[in-house]
């Protein structure tokens, strides 16, 4: 059985000056005013770059919005793929501490989407991905692949919690705080991993 959590992340041309450009100031942006209200106009001259060139790339600044979500979830994948080919059910810490890093490195970006103003569209993307890597892991093997209601449930669950973390993980610097929302976070997957094999354990006795 194919994925059915397969992720549609575009996958994007060679990086050029002007859209590395435009992103920029998309997300300057993006921290004063309403992505509906944000023209084509004042982007490129937030960008310095012409109209002209706005439109050579992109038709509408939704367009944009829209290659920003896939380039930066796309950068997720290697990091999840380290967790695909291992127990992810006993790499929570790992997981956890690898998608922070890198989150962190994009920090702006990130603080835009889920908590500046929070990009709905890009957190059900990153749950799709995340339900795909986990499908990946725990279900790829299964003779059916399908996943069983309770199976669904925690997946939406766990693919929820990792988002919603980390955008509280975002509303803090001080390293003491961050470093106890971590062991929370830790802790609340590790329990998810012991309702999967609990909800398994049922399932193969019955």
């Amino acid at each position: 059985m194919n994925n059915p959590f397969s992720p549609k992340l575009k996958t994007l041309p060679k990086m050029t000056s002007g859209r590395i450009a435009l992103w920029q100031a998309m997300t300057v942006l993006g921290y004063k005013k309403q992505y509906h209200e944000i023209t084509v106009k004042e982007l490129c001259k937030t960008a310095y770059i012409a109209r002209s060139t706005f439109y050579l790339t992109y038709k509408n600044i939704d367009e944009l919005l829209m290659d920003m979500e896939d380039y930066y979830l796309r950068q997720l994948i290697p990091i999840y793929d380290v967790y695909v080919k291992t127990n992810y059910l006993n790499r929570q810490d790992h997981f956890c501490s690898d998608t922070i890093r890198y989150i962190q490195e994009n920090r702006k970006v990130f603080y835009l989407f889920l908590v500046q103003q929070p990009n709905m569209r890009f957190i059900q993307k990153w749950k799709i991905l995340i339900k795909y890597c986990l499908w990946e892991n725990l279900k790829k093997d299964d003779t059916s692949g399908a996943l069983a209601p309770q199976e669904e449930l925690l997946f939406e669950m766990i693919s929820g919690e990792i988002v919603t973390a980390h955008g509280i993980l975002l509303k803090y610097t001080q390293e003491e705080t961050v470093e106890d929302l971590k062991k929370v976070l830790n802790e609340g997957l590790c329990f998810f991993g012991k309702m999967y094999t609990l909800i398994n354990t049922g399932q193969n006795a019955q």
